[in-house]
């Protein structure tokens, strides 16, 4: 959404940017509801914090930063096909790094999403044979 979103401004928003930003309302839309678990009230191990440093760094700004600054090369369709097929990539690569079992159920997602972006890689038009080409049955394209 944000990939869409960033395409229509008239001055994109750096990559960083952009991270620190998404960050940021992910805090907000989760403050409240972590109020609740009343964490404060627990011991906090150096372990959990050196696990959230880790996992604030590595996986969400650095991939946000090198999400956004490969996706800035793309057009909105192409950032969206590529974003279809993450959790397909996410399922290939949990079965071959982390040694996880695929299911039917999850074969038969992947080809849905493989599909879709198929289908949404065709623009609708019917081939047409260019000059001097033989086009099906034979038939020279003018």
């Amino acid at each position: 959404m944000f990939i869409l979103l960033n395409k229509r401004l008239r001055v994109p928003v750096r990559p960083l940017a952009l991270s620190t930003l998404m960050t940021a309302f992910g805090l907000l839309l989760s403050l409240v509801p972590a109020l609740f678990e009343r964490a404060w009230e627990r011991p906090l191990p150096a372990e959990a914090l050196a696990g959230v440093a880790y996992y604030a760094l590595v996986p969400t700004v650095l991939g946000f930063v090198l999400w956004f600054a490969g996706s800035s090369w793309l057009n909105g369709a192409e950032a969206a096909l590529f974003t279809a097929v993450l959790p397909v990539s996410a399922l290939v690569l949990a079965a071959l790094w982390l040694g996880e079992s695929i299911s039917a159920a999850q074969i038969g997602g992947a080809a849905c999403v493989l599909g879709a972006v198929g289908l949404a890689s065709l623009d609708g038009r019917p081939a047409r044979a260019s000059k001097g080409v033989k086009g099906p049955g034979g038939a020279v394209g003018l």
